[in-house]
């Protein structure tokens, strides 16, 4: 249930898992 946009690597998306996290 990840968001398409936070399907690439988190090491490449930083921000995405911050937004996953909040």
């Amino acid at each position: 249930m990840q968001k398409n946009s936070c399907s690439a690597t988190v090491a490449e998306r930083p921000s995405c898992l911050l937004g996953e996290l909040l």
